[in-house]
């Protein structure tokens, strides 16, 4: 029988426990596969080795802003810094992230920035935007063609 999972590793949720007491923003860090229903690994959590059912969590990117050029402007923080995995962002920043470099990658699922950001696991890793229901979201730093974050950090300063 196959399980079939809302939410991805990496997104972030909102954790109300089985009694009700809301617990904050968690991030999906891995599927449970043992118990034949949704249940998910968070972080932060006490307790690493429970999984919490998906009947517990919300997801927060539905509720999100959209974080915007002008925001990430007045912020004088890096791209990296400004936004988390999951981000939802606005044109401006899109139209950035494809123009300020020609991508490396550019379809209609993926933007990745021209230039490498780091050396992973043997492959060079670049600024990425994935495109979901909800728009373009920021995935972080990956592989080239991938939206699985790798790393930390972005060389563009506004």
């Amino acid at each position: 029988m196959s399980i079939i999972y809302k939410y991805k590793i990496g997104e972030k949720v909102e954790w109300t426990n089985s009694n009700g007491v809301e617990l904050g923003e968690r991030t999906i860090i891995g599927l449970d596969v043992r118990t034949n229903r949704p249940t998910y690994y968070i972080d932060p959590i006490d307790t690493p080795w429970f999984s919490v059912n998906e009947e517990e969590l919300k997801s927060i990117n539905s509720r999100c802003k959209i974080k915007t050029y002008s925001q990430w402007s007045e912020s004088r923080k890096d791209l990296s810094e400004f936004l988390q995995i999951g981000d939802i962002v606005d044109e401006e920043i899109v139209d950035f992230c494809l123009n300020v470099l020609p991508p490396k990658t550019w379809n209609n699922s993926i933007i990745q920035i021209g230039e490498a950001v780091d050396f992973v696991e043997g492959k060079q890793t670049y600024s990425t935007l994935k495109n979901t229901s909800d728009g373009w979201t920021w995935a972080g730093t990956c592989h080239r063609g991938q939206t699985e974050n790798k790393v930390n950090g972005l060389n563009y300063t506004f």
